[in-house]
């Protein structure tokens, strides 16, 4: 059996719902399978796995940041634009909130 990007990333967002707190051991290993289907997931799934590892306490390299920072803009490319409209318009923030919001964890988790 073939485990897919959305397996992957499920996986990880189940685990943050149910408030797991995998060892770092176990985070890195989930981060190092989320990164080999980083081209896979859609924006969705690399929104998902942010906030699970947010919630997980995870503490991802500068060099898996960059990767996931890399997917995000090219799968956000991808979108078409009533895809792309729809994103823009979530929350009341006038436009790109899942983009800054991603962002605003990105940098949290740099310093």
């Amino acid at each position: 059996m073939q485990v897919t990007a959305r397996d992957t990333y499920m996986l990880a967002y189940s685990l943050a719902c149910l408030k797991v707190q995998p060892s770092p051991a176990w985070q890195r290993i989930l981060m190092g399978a989320a990164r080999l289907r980083m081209g896979e997931a859609s924006p969705m799934q690399l929104a998902n796995l942010v906030w699970a590892l947010a919630v997980m306490h995870a503490r991802p390299s500068t060099q898996w940041l960059l990767e996931l920072w890399r997917a995000l803009s090219a799968a956000q490319k991808e979108l078409g634009s009533a895809e792309a409209k729809q994103v823009d318009m979530q929350g009341d923030c006038g436009g790109g909130c899942v983009g800054w919001g991603l962002f605003a964890i990105l940098v949290y988790w740099l310093l």
